[in-house]
């Protein structure tokens, strides 16, 4: 196993805490130098499974300083309200797009948060 592979897996385990990989991923990605803004970043939501979970179950990240933004399900709508003024391109991360019409990726970019065994913070 490569030193880079073994590390991903390693990084995994602290993300997922403890759980080992099932699979694993290389891609070979062109990583342009030019992108498009499409906009910002208030909150993101991806599907894991973590620990002991059996299924995949959503993980809710807002971005910014301190939450600034809070998502609740009211009848079957999902809101997102603003818990107070955030500095949008000081706070949250840009969604960004190569400049080609199918993109093979979407990148965050100012993203000031971290990465822990806790997952996205910040």
């Amino acid at each position: 196993m490569s030193k880079r592979l073994q590390a991903a897996k390693e990084l995994y385990k602290k993300f997922h805490w403890g759980k080992e990989p099932t699979e694993a991923l290389e891609l070979n990605v062109n990583f342009p130098k030019e992108w498009v803004v499409l906009g910002y970043v208030p909150i993101i939501v991806y599907l894991a499974k973590k620990g002991r979970d059996k299924t995949y179950r959503p993980y809710i990240h807002s971005f910014g300083k301190g939450e600034p933004f809070e998502i609740k399900e009211e009848n079957g709508k999902i809101i997102l309200e603003v818990k107070r003024d955030v500095n949008i391109s000081e706070e949250l991360p840009i969604l960004a797009s190569p400049p080609t019409e199918k993109p093979e990726v979407l990148a965050l970019f100012n993203f000031q948060g971290k990465i822990t065994d806790r997952g996205i913070e910040g």
